[in-house]
């Protein structure tokens, strides 16, 4: 997760202007979005504006959001679960503390689609803080597969950048001469080396008969990631949302995709800035969305 800058005003998307906000009674420490799920403070003190504090007994309703690279993906979300029929899948790899899966199901019980979610998360803070997090936005971990693992293309054992959980979403595998026990070359003081379980994405989607979206967020390694697994992608892949890292990788997703047939929604460069149909945005990891027309309802 990258810092993002909104440097223009922003022009909603439709599905995003005709969203129904949620409105409730909020809690203090967290912070609320307008699907509902609310953010405990703590996870993430350096991406919020303040410790919410709220009047008590006081509904509120919170803002549509600003034009900036997360705004993309929220529209992902919403049009991902739009098109669902039945069941809403989703599968959040690098997932944090689960905000996006949090939001997909929030969304998908607005339609009454049933959810399965997956989430994919390696680093041991930020794992914890995902079963908290659902459970705090009422998913029910029955209708959830949460794996503790980093993704890579082969499912092997890696060793990864961990810690700094609350100042850093930066975490990934690190270099093979990382030293464990260290900070390596994370480029973070208090980030330490370790090793960590794999658990590739062919086989977790081998487990799935249609999947609605894939969100992934994975430092680095989303080419080698979609490349082993492509075959899957093509059989039970609706959608998948990208946040990459550096121009080869964009232009090795281009073509990966292209090749398979795959249609190009969303396509903005790491550390640009663009005119998108939003407003103008400063972005900090690149994002591409690609549509299976394989699969389309």
């Amino acid at each position: 997760m990258a810092a993002t800058i909104a440097v223009g005003s922003t022009v909603h998307h439709p599905l995003m202007a005709a969203l129904p906000r949620w409105r409730g009674v909020p809690e203090n420490d967290y912070l609320y979005d307008i699907a509902g799920t609310g953010i405990l403070y703590d996870y993430m003190p350096d991406f919020m504006p303040a410790r919410p504090r709220y009047a008590p007994g006081i509904a509120i309703e919170p803002e549509l959001p600003q034009c900036d690279e997360e705004y993309l993906e929220w529209i992902d979300v919403i049009e991902a679960v739009q098109r669902a029929q039945g069941t809403f899948t989703m599968i959040e790899l690098g997932a944090g503390f689960g905000r996006w899966i949090a939001r997909g199901a929030a969304l998908a019980r607005r339609r009454d689609l049933r959810v399965r979610l997956v989430g994919i998360e390696a680093d041991p803070t930020h794992f914890r803080w995902m079963r908290e997090h659902l459970g705090y936005n009422g998913v029910a971990l029955a209708d959830c597969e949460l794996i503790q693992a980093a993704v890579t293309a082969d499912g092997q054992k890696v060793k990864f950048y961990s810690g700094d959980a609350d100042a850093w979403y930066g975490q990934a595998i690190a270099h093979r001469n990382d030293t464990v026990g260290t900070a390596g070359t994370s480029g973070r003081a208090k980030a330490e080396v370790i090793w960590v379980d794999g658990v590739s994405l062919q086989s977790v989607l081998a487990r799935y008969e249609r999947v609605d979206l894939i969100d992934l967020d994975v430092q680095g390694a989303e080419f080698d990631v979609l490349f082993a697994a492509a075959d899957e992608l093509n059989r039970r892949v609706r959608r998948v949302h990208i946040g990459t890292h550096g121009a080869g990788i964009e232009e090795d997703l281009r073509f990966l995709f292209t090749v398979h047939g795959w249609t190009c929604i969303t396509d903005y460069g790491c550390g640009t800035t663009a005119d998108t149909p939003y407003g103008r945005v400063a972005f900090g990891d690149g994002i591409q969305t690609w549509l299976n027309p394989r699969l389309q309802p």
